[in-house]
Formats: structure tokens, sequence, C-alpha cells
């Protein structure tokens, strides 16, 4: 083989885009070139090759069986150059690394566990941005990112965890208000999440209770982790999502006075944005084996 049984490197470069975005639009933001641009790329590929790559859709490509089995390939070979041209200059499992999260992810779980991955890589810098949508990260030119969203969509990333939601309060309330058996929370102060209005009707329809019992005129926040706060402080029940209190419960500063949780149509995804960088590479495995090690616990 010689190097002109290569491919060109431009048109392998959009065929890995493109796959992993599943759209050429996408593709093209991310080199900075346009949909046709990318287009054209990956058709003079096919041409090389002597196969299609992707079925052409309305709105969006999805890779043929051959190219399914292209693409790790791809993928592979990109990275083995990236971490020989990383280790070799000396630059491995160092630089920055811009992450994107929402408020509570980052706030209830992330950030209580970077240190632990600063300590195994204190050459890497993390720069954490959140905000309350998702789509509104893409202002910033980060490297990967939380996204949240229906547990059985697709969202082009790894599965961090699906969660469920339980009540929460401090120990002084529940002894102060007697909680032993569900039908009690009808003399409890219930604290609202603003924008799950929807999750204490849930979780009282799933305990098997009137959903009379639900009160509309507690105390309400515009994030869980104040709510989390707010019942910490012995205002009254929250509604808690798996994993995120459980560094909580276990310290005793919350506890679940019901074994009786439902759950939810919502789940986490880890989503490289640029994933051939060492450092998304070291954080990608870490945060991994983070999740699976929060699931072990909460089960």
């Amino acid at each position: 083989m010689t190097m002109r049984d290569l491919p060109p490197l431009k048109a392998l470069r959009a065929f890995e885009a493109a796959a992993r975005r599943g759209s050429f639009t996408a593709a093209g933001e991310e080199l900075n070139v346009t949909q046709t641009a990318i287009s054209h790329q990956i058709k003079l590929l096919e041409q090389w090759i002597g196969f299609p790559l992707f079925h052409r859709q309305h709105n969006n490509v999805a890779l043929t069986d051959r190219g399914s089995q292209f693409l790790p390939v791809v993928r592979d070979s990109f990275l083995a150059i990236v971490g020989a041209v990383d280790r070799l200059s000396g630059g491995a499992n160092s630089g920055t690394l811009v992450i994107g999260a929402r408020p509570n992810f980052a706030t209830r779980w992330l950030v209580p566990r970077l240190p632990r991955f600063a300590t195994l890589h204190p050459r890497i810098e993390i720069r954490l941005f959140t905000a309350f949508r998702f789509q509104d990260l893409a202002s910033q030119e980060f490297d990967a990112a939380i996204e949240v969203g229906d547990a059985g969509a697709s969202h082009g990333g790894d599965l961090l965890f699906t969660g469920e939601v339980f009540p929460v309060c401090s120990p002084s309330y529940r002894d102060a208000h007697c909680l032993a058996e569900t039908s009690d929370l009808a003399r409890c102060t219930l604290l609202h999440m603003l924008t799950a209005m929807q999750d204490w009707p849930h979780w009282l329809r799933t305990a098997g209770l009137d959903s009379g019992l639900f009160k509309e005129t507690g105390p309400k926040f515009d994030s869980y982790a104040l709510t989390h706060e707010a019942a910490a402080a012995g205002w009254g029940v929250a509604l808690a999502r798996t994993p995120f209190v459980a560094d909580d419960l276990r310290s005793g500063r919350l506890v679940a006075p019901f074994n009786v949780s439902a759950s939810l149509d919502r789940s986490w995804h880890f989503v490289a944005v640029n994933p051939l960088k060492p450092a998304v590479q070291s954080f990608r495995a870490w945060i991994l084996a983070e999740a699976a090690g929060s699931s072990r616990e909460a089960g």
C-alpha cells in the first residue's frame, strides 16, 4: 500500500463529523464549512471507495450498513493519530476542557466530583458553563456537554443514567411531622420545582394516593438544587431526582421518609462535541465510571 491508496483526508474528516452529528449541516458548522462542502466531500469519498456511506433523508442522514462498518475504522485511526501526536509532543492529558451542563446537574452531581478528576488529571484546566437549556450552551465553544432529554430518545452520546423522583426532607422535619406513611404528606408543606410542577402529581399517582394531596400553593423554586436546600433547611418536603441527593442522603442531611419512587421519562447523556481531543477522552472515561458508581449507589 502507498499513500496514494489512502482516501482524501478532508473527505474522511467530513464523513466522521457527519456520521457523528447525524447531519451534513451540523458537520459543516463543526468544521467551519458549508453544508454543500460537506456533501461534496462525502460524495467524493463515496466515489473513491465505490459504495454509498449515507442514506439521504429529508432533514438528516443515516449511515448505510457499510458506512456503519467504516466509521469506527476512521474514528479509531484519527484517535490513534491524535494520541500519538499528543504523547510525542508531551501534551498528553493537558490543556483546557470546556464543559456545558444544566445548573442542577453541575451543582448537585458534577462539581462535588470534579476534584477527583482534577487529582487524576492535574494538567487539565476545567472550565464549566451552565445554562437551563442545552441550546443556550451552543454560544460557548465547549468540548463536551451533559444533555438532558427523553429517556427513549437518541442523543448522539453516552447514557449516564436515568432517574427517579422520591420525597426527601430534613430529619428534624420528618420527626416533627411524624412521617411514617405516605398519607402523612397531607399535613406537610410541599416544595415545588417551577418547570416540573407535574412531578408531585406523578409521584402521588405512583404511590396510590389521592391527587387531592397535591398543593400548588407551596413554595416554588427555579431549580431542584434550591428545592433540596429548602428541604434540608426544614421548610417542607421536596421531590429529589436520583442520583443528585445521594451524598446528602449518605450524610444524613436529607432523609427519604418513604420507600416509594416514581420513574422519570428523562435521562442524562454525555455528549463529546470535540471527541478527538485527548482531554475529552479522559473526561469521558472518568464521567462514565462516576455515573456507573452513582447508579450502583442508588440501586
